[in-house]
Formats: C-alpha cells, sequence, structure tokens
C-alpha cells in the first residue's frame, strides 16, 4: 500500500538510493538533506508527484518546522520515519579534537531525536508512527579511526530502543537496522563480497518498511559475522577487521 515516507539524509548514499527505490514502488517521498542542489536533482529525476524535499539541517528546529508545515500544506501525511543522516569524520587525527567530535555527535545522535520530537506529537494524535534508524555495526565496537561514529551510533540505537519501550503501547513503532559495511562515501576500506552496494541494501529496508520487529540486521552475512565477533576481545577483533581496510 503507497505509504507517505520521510527521509533524512536523502540526498546521497544510502538515502537517495532508498528515495529511488521507494518512489519507483509507488511511495511518496519527502527528503530532508543540506544539499538543496542535490536534492533539486532528485526531484527532477524522480517526478515532482512523487519526491518532496526540504533543504536544510535537522538540527536547525526551523528546518524541521518548515517541512512540517509544508506537508501540512500540501496534504503530505508521513507515517514511516527513516532516519538515515549521518556522518564519519576522523576526530583522532592527528590527535583527538573536541569539535569534530561534537559535530558527529550532533549530526548522528542529536540529529535523529530531533526528527523523533519534531514529528512525535502528530504520530501521537494518530497513534501511528514507524520511525526506523539506520544504525551501524560500528555501534558494537570501539574505532581506531573515530571515538564518536561508533559512540554516536550506539547511543541513537539505544535511544530508540527506549522510544520503543515507551511508546509501543500507543501505537508507535522504533526500529534499530544495524548494517554492515556499505560502499557510500563514508566507507573507506576495501571493497571485498562483505561491502554492500546502496542500492542492494535500499531494496532490502524497503522491503521491512511495515516490519514490527526492534531489530534488523543487514546484509545477513556481515552482521552475523560482526554479532558473533563480539566474543572477541577489541584489540584482537580490531587486528582481524583491519585487513579489510
Amino acid at each position: 500500500m503507497p505509504t507517505d515516507i520521510l527521509i533524512t539524509g536523502a540526498s546521497s548514499g544510502i538515502g537517495r538510493s532508498l528515495a529511488e527505490e521507494l518512489v519507483k514502488q509507488g511511495h511518496r517521498v519527502w527528503g530532508i538533506a543540506r544539499r538543496n542542489d542535490l536534492l533539486e536533482s532528485l526531484k527532477n529525476q524522480l517526478g515532482d508527484k512523487k519526491f518532496f524535499y526540504t533543504a536544510g539541517n535537522i538540527l536547525d528546529r526551523e528546518t524541521l518546522i518548515e517541512a512540517k508545515n509544508t506537508m501540512e500544506q500540501i496534504g503530505f501525511k508521513p507515517a514511516v520515519f527513516i532516519l538515515g543522516a549521518a556522518t564519519f569524520e576522523s576526530d583522532l587525527e592527528p590527535n583527538f579534537q573536541i569539535e569534530i567530535f561534537k559535530k558527529t555527535i550532533d549530526t548522528n545522535l542529536i540529529g535523529p531525536i530531533s526528527t523523533i520530537e519534531a514529528f512525535l506529537p502528530v504520530c501521537l494524535t494518530n497513534k501511528q508512527g514507524h520511525f526506523i534508524l539506520l544504525s551501524s555495526i560500528a555501534s558494537f565496537r570501539p574505532n581506531r579511526k573515530g571515538i564518536a561514529y561508533p559512540a554516536s551510533k550506539a547511543a541513537a540505537s539505544l535511544a530508540l530502543r527506549g522510544f520503543n519501550l515507551h511508546y509501543r503501547s500507543q501505537g508507535l513503532l522504533f526500529t534499530n537496522i544495524y548494517l554492515g559495511p556499505v560502499a557510500t562515501s563514508m566507507w573507506e576500506g576495501k571493497k571485498s563480497f562483505l561491502v554492500a552496494n546502496p542500492k542492494f541494501i535500499a531494496k532490502a529496508i524497503s522491503r521491512r518498511i511495515d516490519s514490527r520487529r526492534q531489530s534488523i540486521y543487514l546484509p545477513f552475512f556481515s552482521t552475523f559475522l560482526a554479532r558473533i565477533s563480539l566474543l572477541l576481545p577489541d584489540k584482537l577483533y580490531a587486528i582481524i577487521s583491519g585487513l579489510f581496510k
């Protein structure tokens, strides 16, 4: 059944591939991202009757208010919210950099929580709404290249679980999709069979927007390896995973 879907981080990477896939399936999509030029090109590609957008930063409350107001004006009623905006930048080179740490925490943690806060009231009124966080297996482990990225993903994932615990009885769903390596601009490792294509991941996610599960792991093989590797100490895991980067 066609659904109105909001995607943050829709201008590139997995978010863009998701917008393309969901529109192809007949859904209407509203994208939010900072790059107006990329959003406009996506609108030209997908058509102005199926794809709508707001250019801005989800950390800016005015961006979210503008998006909500414009949605109401045209009758766009999102029932699914895909929280995909994220960033990875090393905060350890040449030494620890607190400003990059703060920027990563803001984007990867405060960003999705701010989006939830903005749309939560209307979802509670309608007694429906499915918030899906594009999390990562990086949330399971520390990373040699960055302190903030795994910490932000872990915190955001735990927050979604908390929302789910509190609001599920009121008709709302909160799902973490833990992604393995995906060949986007944020992946700096080697190409291998463990690194998924964004379009493949987009199709897999699109098939699960109606799922009532709290946790989903995609693709199966790489995320399965990540989960069983939790039996290993961090140092040994870092050595092994370094072979693929």
